[in-house]
């Protein structure tokens, strides 16, 4: 029996333009 480990929430890539945004959030202060 082979186990295989599916995690989609760590391998999903991020859009680039969703990843602009967060960053954005993230920097304001």
């Amino acid at each position: 029996v082979r186990t295989v480990y599916l995690d989609y929430n760590a391998t999903t890539p991020l859009d680039s333009e969703v990843k602009k945004v967060m960053m954005a959030a993230l920097d304001e202060d």
